[in-house]
């Protein structure tokens, strides 16, 4: 083997090396997630949903938290359900309108 076929020999060695390093490294990085587990079950373990029954059941509470009473949150809620609302898809449910409102309010 000659010195021009060896130095073709190592660089062809070289960069094949190189990809299939940046290949494996591509691998490692690639396993994301779409929603993170820490927040998956947002909507059974969440602030949220572990406050809100009980938060209704106090509306003493329930007026400091969100600084209305029951019934005028009823009411606000009767004339901005439709506004908002959001679509669910294939990517994720979306973020209920009591929910949303509370958030606003609090």
């Amino acid at each position: 083997m000659s010195d021009d076929e060896m130095v073709c020999f190592v660089a062809a060695a070289t960069v094949t090396s190189y990809f299939l390093h940046e290949r494996e490294r591509r691998k490692k990085r690639a396993c994301r997630y779409w929603i993170h587990p820490v927040i998956a079950d947002r909507e059974e373990r969440g602030q949220f949903w572990v406050m809100y029954s009980d938060l209704c059941d106090h509306e003493d509470t329930f007026l400091d938290y969100t600084r209305m009473s029951i019934k005028s949150f009823d009411e606000l809620m009767g004339l901005l359900s439709s506004r908002l609302q959001r679509m669910d898809t294939y990517f994720g449910n979306g973020i209920p309108s009591v929910e949303r409102l509370i958030i606003t309010l609090r």
